[in-house]
């Protein structure tokens, strides 16, 4: 697994709201496994809050949490949201977008220097659906 980024398998539709607990309550061992953190319903804020998560759905969750999201554009990282709010805490996730299998995906960001510098997106980005995928919401 990429040392840079912590994709956590879903068995459910919340694939982002996995990825903020793995940023919140991160572990050494078995990084990828729901059973390594503590149930997302019972660490964040969801309140209002609905999954399938969608980009133009992050606002609301970011007022109740403290959160960046990047993405990637023309195989760079790049900034698509950068809270305002400022805690002793924040999370960096990457939305990935798959378009040949209309699927989106949420990731944490572990360590945004490295990914930054990681020069082989194509390669490092081609597995990610079969990690916790879902349909977009239509």
């Amino acid at each position: 697994m990429s040392g840079n980024r912590i994709s956590v398998r879903t068995t459910d539709n919340a694939c982002f709201a996995w990825s903020v607990v793995a940023a919140l309550y991160p572990t050494e061992k078995y990084t990828e496994r729901e059973s390594s953190y503590p149930h997302y319903t019972t660490v964040l804020n969801l309140t209002n809050i609905e999954f399938l998560m969608t980009l133009k759905d992050i606002s609301k969750f970011e007022r109740l949490n403290v959160i960046n999201m990047y993405g990637i554009k023309n195989k760079q990282v790049v900034p698509l949201r950068l809270t305002d709010n400022k805690k002793e805490k924040h999370v960096n996730l990457l939305y990935l977008q798959d378009s040949h299998n209309d699927l989106d995906y949420f990731t944490w960001i572990k360590n945004l220097s490295r990914l930054v510098l990681a020069d082989s997106w194509e390669k490092k980005t081609r597995n990610f659906s079969a990690i916790g995928k879902y349909n977009k919401k239509s």
